[in-house]
């Protein structure tokens, strides 16, 4: 399972490089959530080795991939692509909202 992590994570590194739409996108998603509702849970968006990735409290990490033709990233899971947008400074992922810090 690892191996596929690895791989996976090794061909979104290698779509994401020069990628100046999503560049324009990237400092709105940058930085630290709190979720908004229910129990207190915080997740956290930041770059490394070129690339964007998610980081849950619980210690849960994805990579995402910039979405061109939406102009927004998603986390790439093993169950597929989550989309994860942003209006009006406010987060959601599979129907989760959470709130930048």
């Amino acid at each position: 399972m690892k191996q596929i992590l690895i791989i996976l994570l090794g061909l979104f590194m290698i779509s994401c490089s020069g990628n100046s739409e999503g560049d324009s996108v990237k400092d709105e998603y940058l930085g630290e959530w709190d979720k908004m509702k229910g129990k207190a849970s915080t997740l956290t968006i930041y770059e490394e080795n070129n690339g964007l990735f998610l980081k849950y409290s619980k210690g849960d990490k994805y990579p995402l991939k910039f979405e061109k033709e939406g102009n927004y990233y998603s986390a790439v899971t093993g169950f597929g692509a989550t989309p994860i947008l942003i209006e009006n400074n406010v987060l959601e992922i599979n129907g989760t909202k959470y709130q930048k810090r």
